[in-house]
């Protein structure tokens, strides 16, 4: 009787210790993780050492798309053969997004990658494109939670690559964007066609993909209107100068989401050329 009175002292003990480890993580995990995307953030600003003046604009996403619930759990769910897991993520990777007024940066690289391929590239090349290693940045939350338990005061706990590495896309190379989805919904992109035939796949939502249409339509148009290098607008193209419409007879730019008629070939807003 005296063991079983003290296993289950014993096991009362491992449970209440349970439950106030649940209601600590539950009652900061919100914060800890605010606190590790700001600090990602300046951290990722720091290290490309960019000013305020250099971007447009600087998203940080998951690099799947995770969203914390609206309830983070305080109470633990106990089996007869143990406790369950805690049930958000230890660990939660980011990609980073930098606007300018005429490329997109993806950091780190290797979050994205080339989903078709250039047909001229060499075949090692097209090797090592498909085999990029992803090199996440992280706000740890496991190991602040650990570090906080030591010292409150502790600040969230973040990991970025020890080489960062950007990919660069210049939006005068652009000729379609679409936002997609996988087939279980866990991790979207936007898909960036390229002139030289590449397809580009960057983790993002939709936010991304409209914000990336968005400025390369005021990249586009802007060069329309200094006489750059889509100055010209073939036969069947609508009048730059023509007013919108929407209704019949008439088709949804798919690189800036704009209307256009149904015959034109080229979009009179962002100069996407339609495919035959």
């Amino acid at each position: 009787m005296l063991q079983v009175a003290k296993a289950d002292t014993q096991r009362r003990a491992a449970v209440d210790r349970l439950r106030r480890g649940y209601v600590f993580i539950g009652t900061h995990y919100r914060h800890w993780l605010d606190t590790g995307v700001r600090l990602l953030q300046e951290a990722m600003v720091a290290r490309l050492r960019l000013s305020s003046s250099d971007t447009e604009a600087l998203i940080i996403e998951p690099f799947t798309d995770y969203a914390v619930p609206d309830a983070i759990p305080t109470e633990p769910v106990l089996r007869h053969s143990g406790a369950e897991p805690y049930p958000l993520p230890a660990q939660i990777r980011y990609t980073f997004y930098l606007v300018t007024s005429s490329m997109l940066v993806v950091s780190p690289a290797e979050t994205s990658h080339v989903s078709v391929l250039n047909p001229g590239l060499l075949s090692r090349v097209a090797a090592a494109a498909r085999n990029f290693r992803e090199s996440p940045a992280v706000v740890d939350l496991e190991a602040t939670s650990r570090a906080a338990a030591d010292s409150p005061d502790q600040g969230a706990v973040i990991r970025l690559p020890e080489s960062l590495s950007s990919h660069e896309l210049y939006f005068q190379e652009f000729v379609n964007v679409q936002y997609t989805t996988s087939d279980n919904d866990t991790r979207s992109g936007v898909v960036v066609t390229m002139r030289d035939g590449r397809e580009i796949t960057v983790p993002g939502t939709q936010q991304i993909a409209d914000l990336v249409r968005q400025h390369v339509r005021r990249h586009k148009v802007g060069n329309v209107r200094a006489g750059g290098v889509i100055d010209a607008f073939p036969e069947g193209a609508v009048d730059p100068d023509e007013g919108s419409a929407s209704g019949d007879g008439f088709k949804m730019c798919p690189m800036c989401a704009e209307n256009v008629r149904s015959a034109a070939k080229l979009c009179r807003f962002c100069g996407h050329s339609f495919a035959e």
